[in-house]
């Protein structure tokens, strides 16, 4: 077999440069190409021929699956039907670019997605008026290939044309993550890293006071209420759109009930805390929280102790303590749950997603 080679310009290639590759495509042929990460081998996704003589050349196990590039998130929705919260968030940061996706498919089976930020690919997808099934330019456990040269190296002869679009920008892989139900796993961080996403995939927030009973108890029933009504869902949604927010107590005894007047003032409020129950903070609850906010300094510094890394994820919900109203009157508990209430408003940009 003789490979055709086409040099394309990366920056405004022609659409009419570019439909012979198409056509190759459409006729069941494998075609490599740029994209801002390495070099991609692709087919037609529709054509499962083509598919499984990718799989064969590029050596791939049967249980891996191959990246469908595609132009939007709003086409990875034709595939996926709903996509998971955490992956709308991060794919309307990132896409396009440098950031494959692994989902459930409408057929029960995950999917993997990708819309790519280089100009020869995306016409290349419009051009077919498909997506592309892609893996990268390389024979299975190699290095992947950042130029048309090095494809030529491995593939000229097995494939039917190489697009050759100078060097690839990034030169390093795209970043893979898998979402499963509220869980997510990074199966090979790139140039995206996941510091980068974490802010856009959760937000663990806990409150810390000293019993648990009463104002870290409120601070979390108060905000919960508040993020699903800034939403417009139940609270009982709110871990599906990636919201945890708990509390606990440095020397709470595990399991007991919230006190009677932190229950009987939140009740105003339409908040039922009676089935909250005291926990006592661990060092793992610090290690997986994003935001760990306490009532007073003397608690931020006893959790600084208990975890020197958690840094400056620790803060106090305001510069001056939440006191403790415990063995006040129910005023008492009125006037902490006001300053509760306000210092969650100052800083609620903080604890919530921006709405799509």
């Amino acid at each position: 077999m003789e490979t055709l080679r086409i040099t394309i310009d990366p920056k405004s290639p022609d659409p009419a440069d570019l439909e012979p590759v198409a056509a190759i495509l459409r006729e069941g042929g494998l075609v490599a190409f740029p994209t801002e990460t390495v070099y991609g081998l692709g087919v037609d996704a529709q054509n499962l021929d083509a598919m499984a003589r990718l799989r064969w050349l590029k050596e791939r196990p049967a249980t891996k699956p191959f990246a469908f590039l595609i132009r939007s998130q709003e086409e990875a929705r034709i595939f996926a039907g709903t996509l998971p919260p955490a992956a709308e968030r991060i794919t309307s940061i990132y896409w396009p670019g440098p950031l494959t996706i692994i989902v459930p498919g409408r057929a029960n089976q995950e999917i993997g997605l990708r819309c790519p930020g280089h100009e020869i690919t995306l016409e290349l997808i419009n051009l077919l008026g498909n997506p592309i099934a892609a893996t990268s330019a390389n024979l299975s456990g190699m290095e992947p290939t950042i130029n048309a040269d090095e494809v030529a190296a491995v593939f000229d002869g097995k494939i039917e044309c190489i697009v050759d679009g100078g060097s690839t920008p990034l030169q390093e892989p795209s970043t893979v993550i898998r979402f499963t139900k509220n869980v997510y796993n990074m199966e090979r961080v790139g140039i995206i890293s996941e510091d980068m996403l974490r802010p856009h995939i959760h937000k663990r927030i806990l409150f810390v006071c000293k019993g648990n009973s009463c104002r870290s108890a409120m601070a979390e029933a108060l905000l919960k209420q508040m993020v699903a009504e800034h939403h417009d869902i139940p609270e009982t949604a709110l871990r599906n759109q990636g919201y945890f927010i708990l509390s606990a107590g440095v020397n709470a005894a595990s399991g007991r009930h919230a006190s009677s007047e932190a229950i009987r003032i939140l009740q105003d409020r339409n908040i039922d805390l009676t089935r909250h129950l005291t926990r006592k903070l661990t060092t793992s609850m610090l290690h997986r929280a994003d935001f760990i906010i306490a009532m007073t300094k003397e608690i931020a510094g006893q959790m600084h102790s208990l975890d020197p890394e958690a840094g400056d994820r620790i803060t106090t919900l305001d510069d001056v303590d939440i006191v403790d109203p415990a063995g006040e009157d129910i005023d008492a508990y009125g006037r902490v749950l006001e300053h509760i209430e306000k210092r969650l408003r100052n800083r609620f940009s903080e604890f919530v997603f921006e709405r799509s």
